[in-house]
């Protein structure tokens, strides 16, 4: 009798191992079956936090308007610029003033440089990770960079180890990056800007 009850034990304990196991099996296969559920949220918050950085520029833009040829794409540069130049006509003389807001100018660029390699980090992130959404998002990003703001004259200036060499703020990959997508050597860079 003690022999049928020990083996009856027995049998529970491995029915119920089995049935954990299932389990288990079913819950890893649910989740290797469904990442899209927290990959979406992850994209969703990623999108916030993207356009947010971009909605923060903008309003950077409006707080420090004589700094708004460094927000401009290379076709609406000059234009932008030589709006700052005829607001700033008044103050060239005053050489305090003019070292402020060329400070103010490279405090921007090295603002926007940030925001640069922390999308070139979330996209090689998500890049490695297989996350296919969030990688398409943050390429289109990178693309917005690379293609269009990070080619703006004096932001290339900025950039160069031969002009205001921001460049060395920022790592390794993040330049090998930059210097393949960007292309700065084919480009024109205002060493001038619009003080």
């Amino acid at each position: 009798m003690l022999l049928k009850k020990m083996r009856g034990s027995i049998v529970l304990e491995v029915v119920a191992l089995v049935v954990s196991a299932i389990a288990l099996v079913f819950a890893v296969m649910t989740y290797l079956r469904e990442p899209g559920r927290d990959s979406d949220k992850v994209t969703v918050d990623l999108i916030r936090q993207v356009y947010s950085d971009f909605i923060s520029i903008t309003e950077q833009r409006a707080a420090h308007p004589l700094q708004s040829h460094l927000f401009e794409v290379p076709d609406n540069y000059e234009a932008s610029a030589a709006q700052v130049r005829l607001a700033v006509g008044a103050v060239r003389g005053n050489k305090a003033e003019v070292s402020r807001l060329l400070l103010e100018e490279r405090a921007v660029a090295d603002r926007i440089f940030t925001m640069f390699e922390q999308a070139f980090y979330q996209w090689s992130n998500a890049k490695e990770n297989g996350d296919s959404r969030r990688e398409k998002f943050l390429q289109d990003v990178l693309n917005y960079y690379t293609e269009r703001l990070l080619r703006n004259p004096r932001l290339v200036w900025y950039w160069s180890a031969a002009g205001g060499k921001l460049l060395v703020h920022y790592e390794t990959a993040t330049q090998e990056f930059y210097s393949k997508n960007v292309k700065p050597s084919s480009l024109k860079a205002d060493a001038v800007g619009a003080y």
